[in-house]
């Protein structure tokens, strides 16, 4: 790759993570798919780095898209498709 296309596609990708938007307060929620891929980048060739079952419950922490930035206590940060989770403020309650 030449150097200025090198450069247009970092600009390219870093632009691109410039759109994640954090949540003003800590969003908690559940997976609502009965098996829900989770990716290293927000887009649907991310690498998947965990998959999560109905009814996992998770940390949105923030946006981009149609993507939600999430945690989980067994898995490291991820994208999932926001489609796919229903928001909860009881989801962590009791633990």
């Amino acid at each position: 790759m030449k150097p200025a296309l090198a450069v247009i596609a970092i600009a390219t990708t870093l632009a691109g993570f410039s759109l994640i938007h954090p949540v003003q307060a800590e969003e908690r929620g559940h997976v609502t798919a009965s098996s829900l891929k989770c990716r290293a980048t927000p887009e649907p060739t991310g690498q998947v780095v965990a998959k999560l079952r109905r009814g996992d419950r998770v940390r949105i922490v923030g946006h981009s898209g149609a993507w939600a930035r999430i945690r989980t206590p067994t898995h490291p940060p991820c994208w999932a498709a926001q489609r796919y989770l229903a928001p909860n403020a009881d989801a962590y309650r009791g633990r």
